[in-house]
């Protein structure tokens, strides 16, 4: 029989693979439909888990951490798990849906009042 997945504190086998903290930030990518580009929204029970003030700034990176992007997280009343991005954060991050991205507080940012995601492939050049 499978073992639960909850492990006490006083547990035997833990190593630091399974207490490292970046993984209780990891979420999976699903759709957003939004007009603004720099938003992205979380559920409500995630933004407390997370423990995120409301409109805070975030730095959100792909599962390799290779590129990284700036958005301001908001929370929603909607049940899922995941981070819900647009169609534009997700081409400046390289990912797709149900792909996981890290999410991370941010220090102070210049000029973090207002963000702006810049279209790629929606310019009049292409």
């Amino acid at each position: 029989m499978a073992k639960s997945a909850d492990r006490s504190k006083d547990d035997t086998y833990k190593t630091p693979w399974f207490t490292r903290k970046q993984i209780s930030f990891l979420l999976p990518v699903q759709h957003f439909d939004d007009n603004r580009l720099h938003c992205v929204a979380v559920s409500s029970e995630k933004f407390d888990e997370l423990r995120l003030p409301p409109n805070r700034i975030v730095l959100l990176g792909n599962e390799t951490n290779r590129r990284q992007a700036v958005c301001i997280v908001e929370s929603q009343l909607s049940e899922t798990n995941g981070i819900q991005i647009n169609h534009m954060v997700r081409n400046n991050l390289n990912v797709f849906l149900d792909h996981f991205v890290s999410i991370k507080n941010c220090g102070p940012i210049r000029n973090g009042d207002s963000t702006y995601v810049a279209p790629i492939q929606d310019t009049e050049g292409w």
